[in-house]
């Protein structure tokens, strides 16, 4: 079971803090993790110490970055007493940025952080940013959470055709069934797929009958429960109860309809990194989700 060392957790002044910053403290006490309560806060103009008689730009960051930390220490002090050891750091530029170094700074291996409840807010820009460039798993809570995950998502996608999923379908299940044990919830695991190109198979123009195309789908629905089954047994899940789902459709779609079905209310699946053009997108199927 993997036991989380070293926890951040951002504390963005715009969005609730307490269901993340609970969950934050909750995790770190069960994992007897070091915890970092960070913020980062726009860089102060210089113009701004020229409107004020004997004051510089640097002494009034200095003066914000004081009083942020002061208020963030408050939360500090709530997870002292459920016996977490915290600290605070403020920091002056963009959030992304600056989250992404201190993840690598301070050996961290588990960044939290609040988002907008309900499912049209969608995510922030500073999501977006650390989904695609943050190298360490990310657990965005938002802020009506109201509830330990009590029955966890795991969306894999165990494709010979796309082997870099390998190694990220292991590490889903390995957080995904970490997650599952300590909470003593239950996982499901879901995989979506689809037939390409059925449509024009089924149309006729492809010159292929019914029934030949209703065994190709059959077939390709028996390979998916395979290569599932194959996964699931490879990784082995003894510590939790675990439900597979293999249903047909498009991933966003199948991923959402089972997290509505089962009741989940902590979805875990991943990103494959990429560069150049397609690294400005972090896939159509998360970005959906």
């Amino acid at each position: 079971m993997e036991r989380f060392k070293r926890i951040l957790f951002y504390a963005n002044p715009d969005s609730e803090l307490d269901p993340a910053f609970q969950r934050a403290v909750a995790l770190a006490a069960g994992n007897g993790a070091e915890l970092t309560v960070m913020d980062v806060l726009d860089p102060v103009p210089g113009q701004m110490g020229e409107m004020l008689d004997g004051w510089s730009a640097d002494r009034l960051a200095e003066l914000i970055r004081r009083a942020r930390e002061e208020k963030l220490q408050a939360l500090v002090d709530r997870a002292a007493e459920q016996g977490v050891s915290a600290r605070v750091t403020v920091t002056f530029g963009k959030a992304f940025v600056e989250i992404t170094r201190e993840v690598l700074r301070g050996g961290h291996d588990l960044l939290i952080k609040g988002t907008p409840a309900g499912r049209a807010e969608g995510l922030v820009s500073t999501d977006m940013h650390l989904m695609r460039k943050c190298p360490v798993p990310i657990w965005l809570i938002k802020a009506d959470f109201t509830s330990p995950p009590m029955r966890i998502l795991a969306a894999v996608d165990p494709d010979p055709e796309e082997p870099e999923n390998d190694p990220l379908n292991g590490r889903i299940l390995q957080l995904a069934s970490s997650l599952a044990a300590m909470e003593g919830a239950e996982l499901h695991v879901v995989h979506a797929w689809q037939v390409v190109g059925e449509a024009i198979l089924r149309s006729g123009r492809a010159r292929l009958t019914a029934r030949e195309v209703d065994a190709l789908e059959n077939g390709i629905e028996d390979s998916h429960r395979y290569r599932l089954k194959a996964l699931l047994s490879a990784y082995g899940l003894p510590e939790v109860t675990t439900v597979s789902h293999v249903a047909k459709g498009d991933p966003a779609d199948v991923i959402l309809d089972a997290a509505d079905a089962q009741a989940a209310n902590l979805i875990v699946m991943g990103t494959v990194a990429r560069t150049g053009l397609a690294g400005f997108f972090i896939g159509n199927t998360a970005e959906e989700v």
